[in-house]
Order: structure tokens, then C-alpha cells, then sequence
């Protein structure tokens, strides 16, 4: 009887604790949620993090100089001076975490086009630190009020919260900036119609409530926001975003797993991103309205991402959801043929960086002048008559639609290769090179100099050159700024059994003529290849991509190591970004280590994208370094 009341005890225990768990996320958000970025579990996050490559490789005993001056400066200045200005702990929070963790933006009467940021509400689960929560909460409105600062209560569904109201003068010493941050939607002004003048008035007061409503502590912008979260914590039976189609299909497809978790409702924002789009279009003569149609953006309904750490490896699944019925511009561009797209015989094993792309190319072509078409007539117009008149300088007879586009296959392809040398140039320079796959490779080559005979007249430049090599013909051609004559490249192009080969780099072409479907080892038998892409999908789908992280994070790591800036390793058109720009600032990247003491960390990545009725989906994975 007394082991039989134990046994009792236990199972209550484990009851009440499992009751005590916040909902899921799905079951947590309300139904007008515009978007979420949520890890499951706090510490498998954490543990995550440090099993996976990149955690090991930031743990490295080598990485501590850099490590350890990056961190300071991070907690100079970030964490101290927002705990200074704000007399709070950030690990005080940090280490009552015991479950999820969500970031979440709720709709709650905001309108994309009124000028202000939509609401968010973050989730922190306590768990079994409840008890803690509530005294820390406690104890920071002390802390602020102590500072100075305005903290008035308020309450939300019966509940006691706090909310921290901060002057522009306070952003300003926070941000360090000299400019207040945007203003939010204000907590009680949740109706559609809110009045767009006092958004627009120049710079506000920020507030910011939070509290404890169960388990869950909840910062957030809004009241408003808010009161739909408290809502569904205390057992309202409103209804949830998981009972909305648009996120129960990306958790059915995308959102079963992962240790971290996002989701966006894109339609939320398509009538701004129109509008947006629309401006800058008008400024080319084009209608705003048809150029939007044309372009098709209007046709995405939401987008999801997780992250799955495991053994094995790293998994990432994404979903774009457009449904095929409305895909046009754009999305009606990108959409692959479901075919093969391994890697070809002839790309040889060395190979950095492979993509390929099984993209009908007359089908591209046509659906890129419908929405030219349908955007500017006489843009359109304009670029078919430069196209033909460029072709028709050697030809009389030449079309650019008979000479380029009817030869055009169903098959791109780019590779790269490590760089040749470990100057910063040609670090920054890899060889690399385009095959644009062909029924009649020989053909599609006099349409391809159109572009270039027309690059040359527009620049200035000393026309295309041809050159025999092994009985084939290179056609090069020198390219420069237009109007100074300043060279920044050449571009030569050959015509292969298969494809037609375009690359800055005149021995890559010759390389790439000299081979055979049976010369030398190909990237096909990369270690480990065959078995990765199976993992998550194959490589039939349409589009299939791969990297050797290590030779590529060498060249990278290199270029960083050598005085390089961030802005010659990131994606173009990134660098910029503000935390790049702080990181570059607050790094020594000389304090980085040799990359033979870390290459252990290094592995390949492949990545497989496809479509099918309703989403774009793309997985990418990773093996774990052994």
C-alpha cells in the first residue's frame, strides 16, 4: 500500500508538472499572429549549440583571443549599458529560462501601413523557476524605479504587470544613436482605424509591459498583444493559430521538428511590400499597379523555418507557400523542373562550390518578357531591338529569340574552384564558371555575344575577340565602367558538347574543354555526398547545391586573417547590415587562429530545393564533424 501511495505521489507529480508546462506554440499564439521565432527547449537549444560545428569551433581553445576580446566588447557596449541605463541583470532572466523560449509579433489592430512596427510579445517558460520569476519581476520594477525610470502597474486579464515607459532621451542613451527607435502600436488602440497623425509626429515614448501569467514571464509592446497571450494561458478558449490553415500546414510540413522554430504570415505584409515596390517602379515610367501584378509577390502566403540538431548532423527545412494555381513573375521564374541534378561526370572532385539548377530555359525567358511586358511595353521593346541590333552587326539575319532563346536548355550550372593563390585578390577571386545547358551549345553561343557585343558598345570597350582552342572557338571580351574605359573584368564563353561555358577565367574554359565524362575523380564521389542528399530528398528534385565548408572557410577565414573586411566573406549586398558593421568593428580578426588548428570543425553542406502544388521548399543539411 505505502509503495502503491509512492507510486501515486510520483505520477501526480509528473501530472502536475506536465500541466504546468506552457502550451506549444501553436496552441499558445492567437490566431491573428504575423509571425514567430521559437526554440522548444531553452537547454536543448544551449546543448544544441554547443554539439554542433559551429559551437565546437567557437569553443575552441585556440579561439580565445578573439573570442574573449569580441565578448567584452559585446558586454561593454550592449549588456552593461542597458543594464546601467535600465539597472537590471540580463543573466538574471537568462537563468530562469527552463523550456521555451518565443518572440512573437501579433496583428492586435496594427495596420502595415500606418507607420509603426507591429506588436511582439516575448515568451520566456520558467518551469520549475516560477517562484524565482516572480520575485525577479518583482524586484526589477525596484530596480527601475530606483533609476528613475517611469514603471506604472497595470493590469492584463486580472494580473499584475508592469509597464516601463521610455522618453526619447532614454532610447537615445540606449541605442547610443542620437535617434529615438520607431514607435510601436499603441497598447490601447487595438481598432483597425487608428488615427495615422500621432504615429507620425516625430519621436515617442516606448513602452514596455511585462509580468508573470503562470509559468510565463511576457514582455511585450502592447497591452493588447498582450491580453491575447495571457488569454490563452489561463484557459481562454479563443482561438489559436493553430486552428488557422495558414500555419497548420507549416507544421504539418515544416514545423514537426526542430529546436528552433519560425513562421511569418507573409500576407501581412504584401499590400506594404506593393506599395513599396510600386514607388520605386513609378520612378522608371512603369504603371505601379501592373508592375506589382506582373511581378506576382501578392501570391505568397507564408513562410516557415526550422532548425533540427541531432547527431548526425544539422538539418535546416524551409517553405515558401505559393500555391501554383497563383504563381506568376517571379515565382513563376524560379520554378524548377523535377529532374536530375547531380553533379555532372565531368565536374572534377576539387570542386568548392556546385549549384545546379534544372530551370527550362525557354519557359524563363518567356515568362521574363511577360512581365516586362506587362510592366513597361517600351522597356521591353527597347531590349529586344538592342538584343537583335547587337547580333545583327555580324548577321544580318540574327534574332536574338532564334539564336538564343529557342537554343536555350533546361539545364544551369556554376561551379567553383579554391583560389588559385593566397594574395587578398586572389582570395576575393576564386575561378569560377557558368554552363548554360543546350540542345545545340554551338547556336546558343551567337546569341550569348548579342549580350556581349551590347556590354562593349555600352562600355566602350574594343569589341569580342575568338580564339581557336583544341577545334572550338573562345570568344572574349574585356568589360569596363561605362563612360571611364576603367577594366573591371573579362568575360570569355566557349561552346562544349552540352553546354555553353561563360567565366572570367581563360584557363577554367580551356580546362573545361579539355575534359571528358571520364577524366579524373568527379564530385560525384565526394565522401559522404550520396548519402547526404538522400537524407533530405535526393538530388532529382530540381535543384541541387554543395559546398566544402572547410576549403571554402579557408579561403574565407584567410582573407580575414590577412587584414580582409567583412564585407569581401559576406553574401553581396550584406555587409552593410548594421551587425556587420558592429561586428567588424568590435573584432580583431588578426587574433584568429591558424585554420589548420581549427579545421576539424569543417565539414560540407548540401543543399535540395523543390516544389510542388502549394510550397518552394528547400532543405539543407550538414554532417557533424567527427
Amino acid at each position: 500500500m505505502k509503495a502503491y501511495s509512492r507510486l501515486l505521489l510520483v505520477w501526480t507529480a509528473f501530472q502536475f508538472h506536465c500541466a504546468s508546462a506552457i502550451p506549444l506554440v501553436g496552441q499558445l499564439l492567437p490566431s491573428d499572429t504575423i509571425g514567430f521565432v521559437s526554440t522548444t527547449d531553452w537547454q536543448k537549444a544551449e546543448a544544441a549549440w554547443k554539439s554542433n560545428n559551429l559551437g565546437r569551433l567557437w569553443a575552441n581553445p585556440s579561439m580565445q583571443s578573439f573570442r574573449s576580446k569580441l565578448e567584452e566588447r559585446f558586454r561593454q557596449e550592449v549588456i552593461t549599458r542597458y543594464e546601467q541605463q535600465l539597472g537590471i541583470k540580463l543573466a538574471d532572466y537568462t537563468s530562469v529560462a527552463r523550456g521555451q523560449i518565443t518572440l512573437a509579433s501579433i496583428r492586435a489592430g496594427w495596420q502595415p501601413n500606418n507607420g509603426s512596427l507591429p506588436p511582439w510579445v516575448l515568451i520566456v517558460d520558467t518551469g520549475d523557476r516560477s517562484a524565482t520569476a516572480k520575485a525577479l519581476i518583482v524586484d526589477t520594477a525596484k530596480r527601475l524605479r530606483a533609476a528613475n525610470k517611469t514603471v506604472q502597474s497595470t493590469k492584463i486579464r486580472q494580473l499584475e504587470f508592469q509597464t516601463l515607459v521610455l522618453t526619447p532621451e532614454d532610447l537615445q542613451k540606449l541605442s547610443n544613436t542620437g535617434t529615438a527607435a520607431p514607435s510601436s502600436a499603441d497598447d490601447d488602440e487595438d481598432e483597425d482605424d487608428a488615427p495615422k497623425s500621432r504615429l507620425t509626429a516625430g519621436p515617442k515614448n516606448l513602452s514596455v509591459t511585462f509580468g508573470l501569467a503562470g509559468d510565463a514571464i511576457l514582455i511585450g509592446s502592447s497591452t493588447g498583444a498582450l491580453e491575447r497571450v495571457v488569454a490563452k494561458l489561463t484557459g481562454s478558449d479563443a482561438e489559436s493559430l493553430q486552428s488557422t490553415e495558414r500555419f497548420e500546414a507549416a507544421r504539418q510540413s515544416v514545423l514537426k521538428e526542430g529546436v528552433i522554430q519560425g513562421w511569418l504570415d507573409i500576407t501581412a505584409f504584401t499590400s506594404e511590400m506593393a506599395q513599396s515596390l510600386g514607388g520605386v517602379l513609378a520612378m522608371t515610367g512603369a504603371d505601379p499597379r501592373k508592375a506589382v501584378a506582373a511581378l506576382g509577390i501578392e501570391a505568397a502566403r507564408w513562410g516557415a523555418v526550422s532548425l533540427q540538431e541531432g547527431p548526425e548532423g544539422t538539418t535546416v527545412h524551409a517553405s515558401l507557400a505559393v500555391p501554383e494555381s497563383s504563381r506568376t513573375g517571379i515565382f513563376k521564374l524560379i520554378q524548377a523542373d523535377a529532374k536530375e541534378s547531380s553533379p555532372p561526370a565531368f565536374i572534377a572532385r576539387e570542386t568548392v562550390k556546385f549549384h545546379r539548377w534544372r530551370l527550362n530555359g525557354p519557359r524563363f525567358w518567356k515568362t521574363l518578357e511577360d512581365t516586362l511586358t506587362q510592366i513597361s511595353p517600351q522597356l521591353m521593346g527597347v531590349l529586344r531591338l538592342t538584343l537583335d541590333s547587337a547580333g545583327q552587326q555580324e548577321d544580318p539575319n540574327f534574332t536574338f529569340k532564334t539564336e538564343f532563346v529557342d537554343r536555350l536548355g533546361d539545364d544551369l550550372i556554376t561551379f567553383e574552384k579554391a583560389p588559385r593563390g593566397k594574395t587578398l585578390t586572389e582570395l576575393n577571386n576564386p575561378p569560377s564558371m557558368v554552363l548554360l545547358g543546350s540542345p545545340k551549345p554551338e547556336r546558343l553561343v551567337n546569341g550569348l555575344r548579342a549580350f556581349l557585343v551590347m556590354a562593349q558598345v555600352q562600355s566602350g570597350g574594343n569589341g569580342v575577340s575568338v580564339r581557336e582552342f583544341l577545334g572550338r572557338k573562345i570568344y572574349s571580351a574585356r568589360l569596363a565602367v561605362p563612360g571611364a574605359g576603367k577594366t573591371v573584368g573579362h568575360m570569355h564563353m566557349a561552346a562544349g558538347t552540352s553546354y555553353v561555358a561563360l567565366s572570367s577565367d581563360s584557363s577554367l574554359v580551356e580546362e573545361y574543354l579539355r575534359a571528358s565524362d571520364d577524366s579524373g575523380k568527379s564530385l560525384r564521389e565526394f565522401p559522404g555526398l550520396s548519402a547526404a542528399a538522400e537524407r533530405i530528398g535526393g538530388m532529382n528534385t530540381g535543384l541541387f547545391m554543395f559546398e566544402n565548408q572547410l576549403e571554402s572557410s579557408r579561403a574565407s577565414w584567410e582573407l580575414l586573417r590577412k587584414g580582409g573586411s567583412l564585407d569581401k566573406v559576406m553574401p553581396p549586398g550584406t555587409a552593410n547590415l548594421d551587425t556587420a558593421r558592429l561586428v567588424s568593428q568590435w573584432a580583431d580578426f588578426s587574433l584568429l587562429p591558424e585554420f589548420e588548428k581549427i579545421a576539424r570543425h569543417f565539414t560540407f553542406g548540401v543543399l535540395v530545393g523543390g516544389s510542388d502544388a502549394q510550397v518552394f521548399r528547400v532543405k539543407w543539411f550538414s554532417p557533424a564533424a567527427r
